[in-house]
């Protein structure tokens, strides 16, 4: 066919397929309608893959899906072809713009691919193929696989303008739901309605708190806002796959540049336990290490909600989890509320007269003496009574001889006036200790310091 096709039929016929997948995508029709069109037109296969080679649709020509199928050719064309295409240096072509042709696997039915690469504001978003069942690709295919990629370029762009659209107001309508202050409680009950969104059943609010999220990801390179907001729009897309295999009507949004909140039931029907949402979380955990792997991760899980006036606070709780378990429980990543235990009434009443008070009145000749020597006697104590009075496992954890240990508690016990082998002693300053560390993670000070 391609001997006795002149340029201008090429050109004609290239102009026609090209406006019936701009039709396509004018109406609707989605990146599947799009390859679906285009393999129809060409009479081969299409397949579109997103930037890490998944697959997004493999689409097939109604006339030969009975010769060979999806999952047959999906076989035959796995992402252990990549490294082929790296070392063949397709890669780079792609990555430049260019499009590439790849002689196949004949003895397999595929004779070549005319692979497109599909940009969106400068950025590789994926790929098109036009694959040969009978020969190397002929013009017709070619150029079609290259305008191809433009129209997919155009239906992405208006996906993902919907999607932000969307990732916007789910965000906004959960803060108000998570802010316990609802203006229009029945405009947000209409909203989370539109959303799809059911939270007046038993559900727990998850908070992941991904430390620094902006700086760690774009450092060395000028932040733009728009770029965050994709990497978060990913982020959420990625997770939904993940938790909506276990809670279909899980929510899922950032309600900060750090702030990634998930709401739902890792139980599916019963009462979630720990160990549903410890396995829960170990799920999530693995999407964000895989697209975000330098990036600090700390999670607060709140109380049980059971209906949507109750979301605030579990949320708050998670939030709380999250503060209090960073300053209490440094080394953990994973944070119950209901875990806190005494912290939960230390945190709340942590900047009272009363407390503050009772602090002061303990740890202040301390305090006051390691800011005047540049001392961190403090440290040394508060590890002291971490670890029960263990002198063998505090001067292991501080790096020190156990005779420098004995020294430092010697002037210590001076400089206070307390006796460190009294176990009321001991539960006295470990409190005061601990409500100093509170005050501090609320962003308070106390009056030494």
């Amino acid at each position: 066919m391609c001997e006795t096709t002149s340029p201008k039929e090429i050109f004609e016929q290239t102009f026609e397929i090209n406006r019936r997948l701009a039709d396509v995508a004018l109406n609707g029709g989605g990146l599947r309608a799009i390859a679906q069109k285009l393999s129809d037109a060409l009479g081969t296969p299409v397949i579109i893959e997103d930037a890490g080679w998944e697959r997004i649709t493999v689409r097939m020509p109604y006339r030969i899906t009975s010769i060979i199928s999806c999952e047959t050719l999906v076989q035959q064309l796995t992402g252990a072809f990549v490294s082929y295409y790296k070392r063949a240096g397709f890669l780079n072509e792609l990555i430049k713009g260019r499009r590439v042709i790849w002689e196949g696997i004949p003895q397999k039915g595929v004779k070549a691919r005319v692979i497109a690469p599909i940009f969106v504001d400068k950025e590789l978003q994926g790929y098109i193929s036009v694959l040969s069942l009978e020969g190397l690709p002929n013009e017709l295919q070619i150029m079609a696989c290259e305008q191809a990629a433009i129209v997919a370029a155009l239906e992405i762009s208006k996906e993902r303008a919907v999607e932000q659209t969307r990732f916007r107001m789910e965000r906004d309508v959960l803060q108000e739901v998570v802010s316990n202050s609802l203006e229009s409680p029945q405009l947000v009950m209409k909203q989370l309605s539109m959303l799809g969104w059911d939270l007046d059943r038993t559900v727990v609010v998850l908070s992941f708190e991904l430390d620094s999220l902006e700086n760690t990801m774009f450092s060395g390179s000028a932040l733009e806002p728009e770029k965050l907001d994709t990497l978060k729009q990913n982020i959420v897309r990625r997770v939904k796959t993940v938790v909506m295999q276990t809670d279909a009507k899980a929510v899922v949004s950032f309600l900060s540049d750090s702030d990634l909140t998930v709401i739902a039931n890792p139980a599916t029907e019963a009462v979630p336990d720990k160990e549903d949402i410890q396995r829960f979380i170990s799920e999530i955990r693995r999407v964000l290490d895989e697209l975000v792997p330098d990036v600090e991760v700390r999670i607060g899980v709140g109380g049980i909600s059971r209906k949507v006036d109750d979301i605030a606070k579990s949320y708050s709780q998670a939030r709380q989890a999250l503060r209090v378990g960073a300053v209490m429980m440094s080394k953990e990543e994973v944070h119950f509320y209901e875990d806190l235990g005494l912290y939960k009434l230390l945190f709340e009443l942590a900047d009272t007269k009363e407390l503050q008070e009772f602090c002061l009145e303990n740890i202040a000749p301390l305090l006051e003496y390691d800011r005047k020597n540049k001392a961190d006697f403090l440290r040394t104590l508060e590890r002291y009574l971490e670890t029960n009075g263990s002198v063998r496992e505090t001067a292991e954890d501080l790096f020190i001889h156990r005779n420098t240990l004995n020294y430092r508690l010697r002037r210590i016990e001076e400089i206070l006036g307390q006796d460190l082998s009294d176990s009321e002693t001991r539960l006295k300053l470990l409190l005061a200790l601990r409500i100093r560390r509170i005050t501090q993670a609320k962003g308070g000070a106390l009056g030494v310091e």
